[in-house]
């Protein structure tokens, strides 16, 4: 017999517990054969499987398995194996055979657990976001629940709906129609929980932020002047949320046809709709945001199941944190570094909460002619183009062609040299050639938002966290000759205002979005002191300045914020097995 390691060694337990297993290769004289001593270590972890061993019998085990555990957490990579057969032959002979062998940590995601808008995302022309108060009963609030998990989407029947509508796509010539389907997801707050009958014990677990919610947390995250919760319309900053049903479809019909039904059952067991906000993407520019410019363009890869946005072959090596693991973004996954039990938001989480993740939502109002004017009048003065004006602010073209590149070109590339939006080209360019911001201001906004390599003095702010974006604008497009309160018009009044649903989902709320929000966004001493906020997305002051070198007058003055936020919340996005658990009546006492 002369065993090896498979070359992958699959994780579970929150990366604690490795299956360590490989094929026997049994020789012709071999009867059976005891597995012990198995080690794999990797840094400064290692797992053993101490005491115990595993028989196997060359008449019906081709393969030896026996799981090893650490009281450390592996991550993603490479370690190194040993482990001991004992080989019991024919004659009765025995010879202990030891060997080594080098391997790679993995752990997939279990798709069939995750819920379809976090990993695969929905990727629909029409959303509702649906805000529910439930009941206090908690019995007819699980009785909703139970009705409903049979119908919530998972990332494996998304996934596979995607790569199917992909590949018809492209062999039908783009043709829409083709193929349709329509999702469901839910989400929690945690007073939520507590509706569902989640003990107190259970509730104290979860991270200080998701306990608190957005709206006290309004300070942390820039919510202050007109984004404070008391000014969002319709007294959103005060009426109480405790589920987020999320609805999406290729047709507003069938969208349409989805929400009644849903909010139906939801009446028939005491479930109540808060509020509905929907979202479609712009059908005069699809895949752009009201200011005009194309949106979703980079997102994080996760290793070993989702592509990077970054395009392969076009560098030797991927920006920082461009892929990353899985567990940046599913709870009870390994992530890019172990975390430090001292100072981890999740530590301990229920275990329930593995397969789920942290959901944000915010309604974000924007001022697309207050945008527009000021990128005209600012460009003049400046001796600047508008659509390079423009990009200076954002990183990008309208268009989404990079900036890095482009040589200040006056007029968008995107439109004079379609190649500039190819994938090949679109994402593939980082910031550590542009260390002053000559090209992409340090303050613009995707290098806020995304640093990638940009260097920065501080020590504290080597951090990349990354999210996975599921946003879509809402209201309809703005249009000149209009009148102001018009749905098209320039200010339209709430509900028929216009922005951006933005949606998020990471394994840390603290972390993730409010360390981008509150660190890179809204401080003007990031990444250095005097480069300003980022000037789209900032909203934590009222005086905003922003570094553009090469203007006429350098740091440019923001008369305003062409974002507010109208509404929001923090949410806990379950598994599906941990709605089953959510729904399924308490235990007897």
């Amino acid at each position: 017999m002369l065993p090896n390691f498979y070359d992958q060694l699959n994780m579970s337990n929150r990366g604690r517990t490795l299956a360590a297993g490989g094929p026997c290769n049994w020789q012709e004289n071999d009867e059976w054969a005891e597995i012990r001593d198995v080690e794999v270590g990797q840094g400064n972890v290692a797992a053993s499987s101490r005491d115990r061993s595993t028989t196997v019998r060359r008449d019906r085990d081709p393969v030896w398995w026996l799981d090893v555990d650490s009281s450390s957490q592996f991550t993603l990579g490479p370690a190194q194996t040993r482990a001991v057969a004992i080989v019991h032959r024919k004659d009765g002979t025995t010879e202990p055979y030891e060997w080594t062998d080098n391997v790679q940590v993995h752990m997939p995601l279990n798709l069939e657990e995750i819920q379809g808008n976090l990993i695969a995302g929905f990727n629909k022309d029409y959303t509702s976001y649906l805000f529910l108060s439930l009941p206090d009963d908690p019995a007819r609030a699980r009785a909703w629940l139970g009705g409903l998990v049979g119908q919530v989407a998972t990332a494996q029947e998304v996934k596979q709906f995607n790569d199917l509508f992909r590949a018809i796509r492209r062999r039908r010539g783009d043709r829409e129609g083709a193929v349709e389907a329509a999702w469901m997801n839910l989400a929690f707050t945690h007073d939520g929980l507590r509706k569902l009958g989640v003990d107190k014990p259970e509730l104290r677990q979860f991270p200080e932020e998701f306990r608190e919610g957005m709206r006290k947390r309004n300070r942390t995250i820039g919510d202050v002047g007109d984004n404070h919760p008391d000014r969002w319309p319709n007294e959103l900053g005060k009426r109480t949320i405790h589920a987020l049903m999320i609805v999406a479809a290729d047709s507003l019909e069938d969208l349409n046809r989805e929400i009644l039904y849903f909010v139906r059952d939801a009446a028939s067991h005491g479930v109540s709709l808060v509020f509905q906000q929907d979202g479609m993407t712009r059908p005069d520019a699809p895949g752009h945001e009201h200011f005009g410019f194309r949106d979703g363009i980079s997102q994080p890869g996760i290793r070993g199941l989702a592509a990077s946005s970054w395009p392969a072959g076009s560098d030797d090596r991927d920006p920082p944190r461009d892929v990353v693991a899985a567990g940046e973004f599913v709870l009870g996954y390994p992530r890019e570094q172990p975390p430090d039990p001292a100072d981890d938001p999740l530590s301990p989480e229920p275990d329930w909460t593995h397969n789920g993740s942290y959901l944000v939502f915010r309604r974000l109002r924007q001022d697309v002619k207050g945008f527009r004017d000021f990128l005209t009048t600012e460009a003049a003065r400046h001796g600047m183009s508008v659509d390079l004006f423009g990009a200076k602010l954002v990183g990008r073209y309208r268009s989404g062609a990079p900036l890095v590149g482009a040589g200040d070109a006056a007029e968008d590339p995107g439109t004079t040299d379609p190649g500039a939006l190819d994938r090949a080209r679109i994402n593939a360019f980082a910031y550590s050639t542009d260390p002053q911001g000559a090209q992409v201001p340090r303050a613009a906004h995707i290098r806020k938002a995304y640093p990638r390599d940009q260097q920065v003095t501080a020590g504290e702010l080597g951090q990349r966290p990354r999210i996975l974006r599921r946003g879509i604008p809402f209201g309809q497009s703005f249009r000149h000759g209009n009148p102001p309160g018009s749905p098209f018009g320039a200010d339209p009044p709430f509900p028929y205002d216009r922005g951006l649903c933005f949606v998020c989902y990471q394994r840390s709320i603290r972390d993730q979005f409010e360390l981008i929000q509150r660190t890179w966004v809204n401080q003007a001493a990031v990444p250095e002191v005097g480069d300003g906020v980022d000037p789209v997305a900032s909203q934590a002051s009222a005086k905003r300045k922003v570094r553009i070198p090469g203007a006429a007058e350098d740091p440019v003055h923001l008369p305003k914020q062409w974002v507010t936020t109208t509404a929001g919340e923090y949410f806990f996005s379950p598994s599906i097995s941990a709605l089953e658990r959510l729904s399924a009546p308490p235990p007897a006492s």
